[in-house]
């Protein structure tokens, strides 16, 4: 076979050869490894499958007392998924019930923004009224002065030149001067008699409590608004061992409450001034609205009949 195919010629040998392997030998290295990449997945999903056939084995357990009793008390369940269902239902009516919850908190603070907004609005009102009736102050002020300058100008007289009507006005004012001087000394006068002959406040009567130098020492501190009185202890209490505290034990304290309550609460004290004709003394603190004299009026005024008030700066 001088012209026939050599099987042994290594050039020959060497066609199709990769990487030293010939295209069969890669083929079958191939499907090896596609092979065991198949085995471990399988493996893998082989375990996956166990561990869910576990937990719903427990899911089962668990669910099978509740099941029970749910039939026990006569509610149709015919599986684990219908009871699911229903579990599944409950939770989603759950969390329709939060978010009901809270768009109602959302509300109520929208609510409370709304009435903030209008407070404000209410106030900007009543700043605009104090300015208008500010205005109208300025206003009639205003034509007093030119009244008062047009009397000023008639006082002085028309006849002769303008620096002798100046000295004869400062003339009369002079005079005035010295006399409203006689008149305010004459007043101060009067006050000092009358408080010596009626006493503080004009009850006539003295304080209870007094200190060595003459001075007013007072038992309590009231707080004025428009809705009541807050009743406070004067901080340090003076004489905390004096038996009249127990007297006003029956007064409630750091609380709104009606002024008639306070009056009530504080009658044995009331009726032991006016056994011993003097009055006791209170602090009062004005907190009432600016609008609401009125109120501060009758409140002072109740106050007056059964103590000695004094009002001091917030």
């Amino acid at each position: 076979m001088g012209s026939g195919f050599r099987l042994a010629d290594p050039r020959e040998y060497r066609r199709g050869v990769v990487l030293g392997l010939t295209l069969a030998e890669i083929l079958l290295l191939l499907v090896f490894l596609l092979l065991l990449s198949l085995g471990a997945l399988l493996a893998r999903r082989n375990q996956e499958v166990g561990l869910l056939e576990q937990n719903l084995s427990r899911y089962e357990s668990v669910l099978a007392p509740v099941m029970l009793r749910m039939r026990e008390e006569g509610h149709d369940i015919k599986g684990g998924e219908e009871l699911v269902a229903r579990l599944e239902r409950a939770a989603e009516a759950d969390r329709l019930a939060k978010e009901l919850d809270e768009t109602k908190s959302a509300l109520a603070e929208a609510h409370g923004a709304t009435e903030r907004v209008e407070q404000t609005v209410a106030d900007l009102r009543s700043q605009v009224a104090n300015l208008q009736s500010r205005q109208e102050a300025i206003a009639t002020k205003l034509a007093e002065d030119d009244a008062m300058s047009a009397m000023l100008e008639n006082a002085a007289g028309t006849s002769g030149s303008a620096p002798e009507r100046l000295q004869n006005l400062l003339d009369r004012a002079a005079k005035q001067a010295s006399a409203d001087l006689d008149l305010t000394g004459q007043n101060a006068q009067m006050r000092q008699e009358l408080a010596r002959l009626k006493g503080n406040g004009g009850s006539g009567l003295p304080y209870c409590w007094t200190t060595p130098e003459g001075h007013p020492i007072y038992i309590l501190r009231i707080n004025l608004f428009d809705e009541g009185v807050i009743v406070r202890d004067v901080e340090p209490r003076p004489r905390p061992d004096d038996p009249m505290w127990q007297l006003l034990g029956n007064v409630p304290r750091e609380t709104t409450i009606p002024v008639t309550t306070l009056l009530s609460a504080a009658a044995p004290l009331r009726a032991q001034a006016s056994a011993a004709k003097c009055r006791y003394g209170v602090l009062a603190v004005d907190d009432t609205a600016r609008t609401n004299k009125p109120g501060y009026k009758s409140l002072m005024g109740q106050l007056w009949s059964a103590f000695m008030v004094h009002e001091v700066p917030r």
